[in-house]
């Protein structure tokens, strides 16, 4: 598995900004889209059509009565984005718009890189039933929108802050209200995530997903992370220099449902370590030691003669 696609779900940012205008290019065509059934045009306005095309679908429609229609089937049924095609951008104009409409969301929504605290504020206090929120690359989003969220998004279990803003204050403000149900958190790049952002997140139990990738924790911080996260199943710990052996034995010791661990550029980790982790974590079926010292081909040949991680896939 590439590191571009363990660590970033979304490759175009742009992608769902400008949907093809043509789509709702004419009242003509508005028309015909109306005289659908109303259970057809529902899928199409939940499944397929990004909020931001509705918004203006909205402003533009001419007659009443098909603006009634489409603001009945908005707010008879929250919008429901649980589905790849659904995942799109939502800005602070569409936020706006949102409000203005009384419309709620529950699924999946990523916000544009842009976004301002103020929009994610009134975002996750409408949209208290989100399950999986992107934030990756937002650059306006501090410790004080992880306390909105908190407060806010109690259901939520996909939180990603890949590049954001965010500090320790921010993570014990999780660990404070939605933590009891998150199973993925991404920190990619949050340099000023440290060990003591580690004991807040020891309180969310049923983390099965964790990126670490770049945060400035040691292994006092991931002794802290195990003895609480026992579920995590997925853990990336690329580029954090001062991780060594005691932490890394504490992984084996309290992870044993471990399957997928990135280690690469974690330099400081040696082969005495990982021959630990490959005999203590059976359940391994991805490791990353890229530029991991002492590792070599002799090495990975000794541990398969063992019978150890035969089915691993060993990138290094």
């Amino acid at each position: 598995m590439s590191n571009n696609t363990r660590r970033s779900s979304f490759s175009n940012p742009d992608s769902h900004l400008d949907p093809d205008p043509s789509i709702f290019s004419s009242s003509f065509r508005f028309g015909y889209l109306f005289l659908l059934p109303e259970d057809v045009l529902r899928t199409l306005m939940v499944d397929w059509i990004p909020l931001p095309s509705i918004a203006r679908l909205d402003s533009a429609i001419c007659n009443e009565k098909l603006r009634q229609v489409l603001l009945g089937l908005l707010s008879s049924n929250q919008v429901r984005l649980d589905c790849g095609a659904s995942m799109f951008f939502v800005n602070d104009r569409c936020i706006s718009w949102m409000i203005r409409r009384g419309i709620q969301l529950q699924g999946n929504l990523r916000l544009s890189i842009g976004i301002s605290h103020a929009s994610l504020v009134s975002i996750v206090q409408r949209c208290s039933n989100l399950q999986l929120l992107n934030l990756d690359c937002c650059i306006n989003v501090t410790d004080a929108g992880l306390a909105a969220i908190s407060q806010e998004c109690s259901n939520l279990q996909v939180l990603e802050l890949k590049d954001c803003d965010v500090t320790d204050v921010g993570l014990a403000s999780l660990s404070q209200g939605v933590c009891s149900n998150l199973q993925r958190l991404d920190l990619d790049c949050c340099s000023q995530v440290t060990d003591a952002g580690m004991i807040s997140l020891a309180g969310c139990s049923n983390l099965k997903s964790l990126n670490l990738h770049g945060c400035n924790i040691t292994d006092t911080g991931l002794v802290s992370l195990t003895q609480g996260c026992s579920n995590l199943q997925q853990l990336d710990l690329g580029s954090c220099y001062n991780v060594m052996g005691v932490g890394l034995t504490s992984l084996v010791q309290g992870c044993p449902n471990l399957q997928e661990l990135y280690l690469d550029g974690s330099y400081n980790v040696t082969a005495k370590e990982l021959t630990s982790i490959a005999e203590g974590c059976s359940n391994l079926r991805e490791l990353d030691i890229v530029e991991c010292r002492d590792v070599t081909d002799g090495w990975v040949m000794d541990l398969r003669e063992k019978g150890l991680l035969l089915s691993c896939n060993i990138s290094y």
